[in-house]
């Protein structure tokens, strides 16, 4: 059945757009990561209640490994074929390694990264990743070292609700910080390498097997690195809009794929020491829930502290073409 031709988009270029077309083009970026063990249950079930339950068995995923990501990010040059210029942003995420399938066609499964959790500080990121992609961005601040070797402050404030309630006012607050923990000299980090393929063997060394519960009663371990093709990998997005007249409903829903294509990997490393995350426990960012860290006795409004299995960082530049629809709401 042949898809209706779609309208064309109005611009506001000249008169404040917030976002623009793709592909996106950003160079200068630095990135630092830290693995966290989470639980796979736990992580199962927000992701089957957020990208499974639309497709109705269309498209399933399964959480891969024992871990999830914390990512602090500095876009040095971000631009678009628009040409209207340049921009920067500091981002802080979550994102968490899936297997994708897709029972009723031909296709093999795959590796793709969802980021359930973003914030960036720029509206214009924010509001072209959320348009264009489907990323669940909001807006907040990012503290972070300007290289490798800076004192390793990380931080991550946004507008939170302590609890959900009608007396709640919401506040910008930190969200989440890394703190180093060792009294370890500098330099911070490992010998740098060029090979990006050298650092993926290394975090999957480090991280140990990445085992794959696809049935109950079965549990695969998967060779991450075999699924990867170079360092190009593809990342979900669960994209919809609420509807003018029923705003609990959607008036658009579909699941899409952004490719990011690494550009130039300029080098990355291993952080050396010991870190450990804290995260301010909140109705409006329910973390500990979602990945099943231990915070059952840490009250609203406190932080509770989760240690990072391993640090690592990596300067690279990448592109963000044109996303795929991978299911689509009929």
């Amino acid at each position: 059945m042949s898809q209706p031709a779609l309208p064309k988009y109005i611009s506001f270029r000249g008169h404040g757009e917030i976002d623009f077309a793709a592909p996106l083009y950003a160079t200068g970026d630095l990135l630092y990561a830290f693995a966290l063990a989470s639980d796979r249950v736990s992580v199962q079930t927000f992701v089957d209640a957020t990208l499974a339950a639309p497709t109705n068995g269309a498209v399933t995923y399964r959480v891969l490994g024992n871990y999830v990501l914390l990512l602090f990010q500095h876009c040095g040059h971000f631009s678009s074929p628009n040409q209207i210029g340049w921009a920067e942003d500091h981002e802080t995420a979550f994102m968490i390694p899936l297997i994708e399938k897709r029972p009723d066609s031909g296709a093999p499964i795959k590796l793709v990264l969802w980021m359930p959790y973003l914030m960036i500080d720029v509206g214009l990121g924010m509001v072209t990743g959320r348009d264009v992609w489907g990323y669940n961005k909001t807006l907040g601040s990012t503290t972070m070292p300007k290289s490798p070797n800076d004192p390793a402050i990380f931080n991550c404030q946004t507008l939170i609700f302590e609890t959900f309630a009608p007396t709640t006012q919401a506040r910008v607050d930190t969200l989440v910080e890394v703190a180093r923990t060792d009294t370890a000299a500098p330099p911070a980090v490992a010998p740098a390498s060029t090979d990006g393929s050298a650092l993926l063997k290394a975090i999957a060394t480090a991280l140990g097997p990445w085992p794959l519960n696809w049935f109950e009663d079965i549990e695969l371990a998967i060779d991450v690195l075999s699924l990867l093709r170079g360092m190009d990998v593809p990342v979900i997005n669960l994209k919809q809009m609420r509807d003018t007249e029923q705003t609990h409903l959607a008036e658009c829903q579909s699941l899409v794929e952004a490719m990011l294509q690494v550009t130039d990997f300029k080098g990355g490393g291993l952080l050396d020491g010991s870190y450990t995350v804290n995260i301010r426990k909140c109705d409006s960012h329910q973390i500990a829930t979602d990945f099943g860290f231990p915070a059952a006795n840490v009250k609203n409004g406190d932080f509770f502290s989760v240690p990072a299995k391993l640090g690592f960082w990596a300067q690279l530049g990448f592109n963000a073409s044109p996303g795929t629809t991978v299911w689509k709401a009929t």
